[in-house]
């Protein structure tokens, strides 16, 4: 079977396991972050990690203690630029200010943040509508992202995943929801590509927003 055909199968496959769930990807729903702490908190935060117990608390954190981080200016100038080489608990500036706001202790977590907010800078990124616009334009979108990649433990999902915190309707990021979601369609294949053409199909058969058949299924698919 060709990759195309086994797309569509699988969409409508993923299509007949919602339809048997009541769930409905014509919801509009809008998970796109204003503050650039937030997204960046989330974005380094979301790998592995329980998102209602684990992300979404620190992410309300930082966007109620540093109001001034609703930029990417704010933020480095309150989190620093990542240099752990004067890496101090003590102090309540730079990366460690920044952990015990959201309360997180792993320094590489926290200098993915920084390193995040870096790139961002470098192409003259300060808000998370700017950061929208970089996306979704042909000629900046491939390089923002081949920087990012650089950055240690961001993968094509966190990569995928800037896309809907910062508002973009057609996108998605497959992760373990989304797999989950797949697997109890009866979709045997897994791969992150193949998936992600599987949203992409299904979404389109049914007239939805990329975005909100993501949300659906995330949502009905905690792990």
């Amino acid at each position: 079977m060709s990759e195309n055909t086994q797309v569509t199968v699988d969409a409508q496959l993923l299509l007949s396991y919602m339809d048997a769930q009541g769930l409905n990807g014509a919801v509009q729903v809008n998970r796109g972050q204003e503050h650039m702490g937030g997204l960046i908190v989330d974005s380094a935060l979301q790998r592995r990690n329980k998102y209602g117990s684990t992300v979404a608390p620190r992410v309300a954190k930082i966007i109620e203690a540093w109001p001034k981080a609703v930029t990417t200016t704010g933020f480095r100038r309150l989190a620093g630029d990542g240099d752990t080489s004067t890496f101090d608990w003590s102090l309540n500036t730079g990366l460690a200010g920044l952990g015990k706001v959201i309360d997180w202790s792993s320094p590489t977590r926290l200098v993915q943040m920084a390193e995040t907010a870096t790139v961002f800078a470098d192409h003259g990124i300060d808000t998370t509508d700017q950061l929208r616009e970089a996306l979704e334009d042909e000629h900046t979108r491939a390089p923002l992202r081949a920087q990012l990649r650089r950055i240690r433990n961001i993968g094509p999902k966190t990569l995928d995943y800037f896309d809907i915190l910062c508002g973009i309707t057609e996108a998605t990021a497959v992760d373990s929801r989304i797999r989950l979601a797949a697997t109890r369609a009866g979709i045997e294949r897994q791969g992150y590509d193949h998936l992600r053409e599987v949203m992409f199909h299904a979404a389109n058969t049914r007239s939805w927003r990329l975005s909100d058949l993501d949300a659906v299924l995330w949502a009905a698919h905690e792990d």
